[in-house]
């Protein structure tokens, strides 16, 4: 008789330290609950033996440490159905949500062959390379050359940013240039706080003092407690 047919030993077994050891080898949120579920529904205790056997002999795999490695390098709280969910909806998406995306996609590419025995998948090889082709032609391809795979974003690395990115650094320049000339003028040199600007909500702004300040100098941004 072997363990997983033993009732006794099974009933023995502290499942509770069991799952906790699991989960600890869990990088998503997602998958440390489906393993909690998994555990805790109503299976029998032979079944639970089999699968957390499975788990401890997939963990000493060289594959599967190569991918737990490459892991970590994914947001834990990343679900990429609900990533695709929000494209499909049109929803507005942050470069860094987006970086998370191609991350997860690029693992697949990198560890087909381990992802899809792990899960007992079979894949058709034509579909696959389709897939693959198009996925890294208009996306990954065009994606990278603006973000990297530790999110650094490089907007004049885009050809059709590049433009609509010098042109914004030429504005913040002449900005900046307007803000120096107008904090050393004498309409202003006197009545600022510092002889300096600043940035608040996406605001250039410059330091007047309350007592100096009038309604034609534009509008109050924010107002420190000294005023």
């Amino acid at each position: 008789m072997t363990i997983h047919e033993n009732k006794q030993v099974l009933q023995q077994i502290e499942w509770d330290q069991i799952i906790q050891k699991l989960k600890s080898f869990c990088h998503f949120d997602i998958t440390s609950t489906q393993i909690l579920e998994e555990q805790l529904n109503d299976v029998s205790r032979s079944q639970k033996f089999i699968s957390t056997q499975y788990f401890q002999e997939l963990k000493y795999e060289d594959d599967y440490r190569a991918i737990l490695n490459d892991l970590q390098n994914i947001d834990s709280e990343f679900s990429f159905e609900q990533a695709v969910l929000k494209i499909q909806k049109e929803y507005s998406i942050e470069l860094s949500h987006l970086n998370e995306i191609a991350k997860a996609i690029e693992l697949y590419l990198d560890n087909i062959k381990t992802i899809t025995s792990f899960f007992s998948q079979q894949v058709d090889i034509e579909d696959y390379h389709q897939f693959k082709r198009l996925i890294i032609k208009d996306f990954l391809k065009v994606f990278r050359q603006i973000v990297s795979e530790t999110g650094e974003i490089t907007l004049e690395n885009h050809p059709q940013i590049r433009p609509l990115y010098h042109e914004q650094l030429k504005l913040e320049q002449k900005i900046r240039e307007s803000l120096n000339y107008t904090l050393n003028s004498n309409d202003y040199s006197s009545k600022i706080q510092f002889n300096s600007f600043d940035v608040i909500h996406e605001r250039y702004v410059i330091p007047i003092k309350s007592s100096s300040f009038s309604h034609a100098m534009g509008s109050i941004i924010s107002r420190s407690e000294s005023g």
